[in-house]
């Protein structure tokens, strides 16, 4: 989460595994934006 501070935003929640989910962060941009990302374990073929 490096790159959200160079960015000028912060790191609400830090990044946190979900058990079967996978992984998950929440961001503030410098607009007061505020971004959710997650990365799923086991992510679906199409």
């Amino acid at each position: 989460m490096g790159a959200t501070s160079v960015a000028g935003g912060t790191v609400i929640v830090p990044p946190m595994d979900i058990p079967t989910v996978g992984r998950m962060a929440i961001t503030r941009a410098p607009a007061s934006s505020r971004i959710g990302i997650i990365s799923y374990a086991n992510p679906v073929e199409e």
